[in-house]
C-alpha cells in the first residue's frame, strides 16, 4: 500500500501503542523498510 502521494516526511506519534508485540514488530519492520527505500 502506498502512503498518500509518497510524502517525504512522515510524522508518527507512538505508532505501536496498544499493539501486541507481534504487530508492533511488524509496524517497526515496515517503517524501517520505508526509511531505507524512501
Amino acid at each position: 500500500m502506498e502512503l498518500v502521494l509518497s510524502p517525504r516526511i512522515l510524522f508518527l506519534d507512538e505508532p505501536t501503542t496498544g499493539l501486541d508485540s507481534s504487530m508492533a514488530r511488524s509496524v517497526m519492520e515496515c517503517l524501517q523498510k520505508l526509511s531505507r527505500t524512501g
